[in-house]
């Protein structure tokens, strides 16, 4: 099965004027379940009309290198306004597989 790394937002917070800022850790252990806010970096931002799915795989290899079975991933994404403002972050994890 080809690799995969996609955010999906149910319900678009996107406008049309709007981008989001996709920031997220290095593959850590399963064990950490709250990363120090110093470990996420910056891997993609999106073009403005974003859709409710964001495929990020090759933003994240490109930062992080290949993804490694049984390793734990944490991302914070933000909606950016057109007016610069930045929304509260949208948080997950996900284990690979």
């Amino acid at each position: 099965m080809a690799a995969t790394l996609t955010l999906t937002f149910t319900a678009s917070p996107v406008a049309l004027t709007s981008k989001v800022e996709v920031f997220a850790t290095a593959q850590l252990s399963q064990g950490i379940n709250i990363p120090d806010a110093n470990l996420f970096r910056l891997v993609f931002v999106s073009g403005a009309k974003a859709g409710p799915t964001l495929n990020i795989l090759s933003a994240y290899v490109a930062k992080f290198g290949a993804l490694r079975s049984g390793r734990k991933i944490f991302i914070r994404a933000f909606v950016i306004r057109s007016n610069g403002q930045r929304s509260p972050a949208f948080s997950t994890s996900a284990v690979v597989v």
